[in-house]
């Protein structure tokens, strides 16, 4: 099958095994970043095409080592690794515009000693470093970057522009341990326990800096203490959907304001005793003007859209699937649809009416639909409406999401996929 010019595939399951296409493939345009070995102890990134140049320190830090490789494209840059005990491993990587940011460990006996590292994507070379972080975190997917600031509360203890490296938020902007966050209209919104127990989260909201060390947005903070298990919520504008966890003994959903913490409304749909099935999303309005309704899916096994402004039910309706709490998740792709993967079907609902229109196997969630930064929730892999879906565990499928899932191409690989593949 004709494989579409929209996209460029990069090497998928990159991160855990070694998948080799019993057929060749041209990458072109896009580069690729990938991890590799067991336990991610090294970290390579191919240049497909030349990146931005940046400017480096000129001196090597301590931590993983750089190795210099091809500018020749389609051959591998450069490398970052553990390769001896001089010379700390690779956790973790993300990738942010022109600059890699790197999680490893220092050199030294202390296992707690860490780092955070940014590199420019061209050539590796060190842009800045941080070195108070620890050598582990407990959710690696925790990091992300907003308005050019990179928010990582396992590793940092505050927000750092990610050009420069310069910290911009009050020391300490969370405390304890962060089951996520998310950022809506400037702000940053964190749910934790504040180092005490997890019945006792707090909810907190707190003005990003904007143009400097200024913030914007109301209050500059918020908080809501001995709040409940909310899931990571839905945003739109200044909006926040907040839906309990499981097992939560109240089980309403409340639309909140970000930045006063003001109740907007509740939703009383999923009845006294129903509850969220998986986090909520919001897919954009089907007039393209913008997210103007949440979606949620009930442990009913029914997909809820819901008014933003409103609170008012516009649909709702069964799924003729069997979700089951973490095994389903919830999300959408570049607006052309609703996606749900629930234990081995993947299905596709319009975001309009929230009718079932294409399904097809899939491998499962784990393998399928990678984290997404800031904790919480999981992802479908898309670009330009093109799905990217294990259709088995040797099988990579992509789908044309604007022609009702159609399958554009499938390719197999000669390994088992352990992780969700990447554009």
């Amino acid at each position: 099958m004709a494989r579409p010019s929209m996209v460029d595939v990069s090497m998928p399951c990159s991160m855990t095994c070694s998948c080799r296409p019993d057929r060749p493939h041209t990458l072109t345009r896009r580069a690729f970043l990938t991890t590799s070995g067991a336990g991610l102890t090294g970290l390579a990134v191919w240049a497909v095409v030349r990146a931005p140049k940046a400017p480096g320190t000129g001196a090597e830090q301590d931590g993983p080592v750089l190795e210099a490789g091809s500018t020749h494209p389609g051959r591998e840059r450069w490398r970052l690794t553990g390769r001896d005990d001089r010379a700390g491993d690779v956790t973790s990587a993300l990738l942010a515009g022109g600059t890699v940011l790197v999680h490893g460990a220092r050199p030294g006996p202390a296992a707690t000693q860490g780092l955070v590292r940014a590199v420019g994507a061209e050539g590796g070379a060190s842009l800045w470093q941080d070195d108070k972080a620890p050598a582990r975190a407990a959710h690696d997917s925790l990091w992300g970057v907003a308005s050019g600031l990179l928010i990582a509360p396992e590793l940092l203890d505050r927000v750092h522009d990610v050009r420069t490296g310069d910290p911009r938020l009050p020391q300490q902007p969370w405390r304890g341990t962060v089951k996520w966050f998310a950022v809506a209209d400037g702000r940053l919104v964190t749910l934790g326990d504040d180092g005490g127990s997890t019945d006792d989260r707090v909810l907190r909201s707190l003005a990003l800096p904007s143009g400097g060390s200024r913030a914007t947005g109301g209050p500059r903070t918020h908080e809501r203490e001995k709040t409940r298990d909310w899931r990571a919520p839905a945003v739109s504008g200044t909006r926040l959907l907040l839906v309990p966890d499981t097992g939560a003994l109240d089980p309403r959903v409340f639309c909140l304001d970000v930045a006063t913490g003001r109740e907007w409304w509740s939703y009383p749909g999923l009845g006294k005793t129903g509850q969220s099935q998986a986090a909520p999303v919001t897919p954009p309005a089907p007039d393209g003007r913008g997210g103007e309704r949440f979606a949620l899916l009930s442990d009913a096994e029914e997909l809820h859209l819901i008014d933003v402004r409103t609170g008012d039910r516009l649909r709702n309706g069964p799924l003729s699937l069997t979700a089951g709490n973490g095994a389903t998740a919830l999300g959408h792709a570049a607006g052309t649809g609703l996606l749900v993967a629930a234990g081995e079907d993947l299905i596709g609902f319009s975001p309009d009416s929230g009718k079932r229109l294409w399904s097809h196997p899939t491998a499962g969630l784990d393998t399928g639909w990678p984290s997404l930064p800031g904790g919480g929730r999981r992802g479908p892999v898309a670009r330009d409406g093109v799905l990217l879906s294990w259709l088995d565990a040797r099988t990579l499928q992509a789908l044309d999401l604007a022609d009702g899932g159609r399958q554009l191409w499938r390719t197999s690989f000669d390994a088992i996929a352990r992780c969700p593949p990447a554009i």
